[in-house]
């Protein structure tokens, strides 16, 4: 959720030092975290913005290894 301990430092830290770098979001996303936040703008991001953020679905990539 990027919300404790020291995620928040390294999210900063991390588009302040790279051009490019990829931050995985891992299970639920709460409501009002940074987490969901940066999960609901896949859906809003188009070419123009700098940074690039792909959605990769666990489930499905899990479930067609059965």
């Amino acid at each position: 959720m990027l919300t404790g301990g020291n995620s928040p430092r390294y999210l900063v830290e991390l588009t302040a030092r790279f051009h490019s770098a990829t931050v995985m979001l891992t299970g639920y996303q709460a409501l009002q975290t940074t987490g969901r936040t940066i999960q609901n703008q896949v859906d809003k991001s188009d070419s123009s913005s700098k940074t690039r953020i792909q959605r990769w679905d666990y489930e499905s990539s899990v479930s067609s290894f059965s």
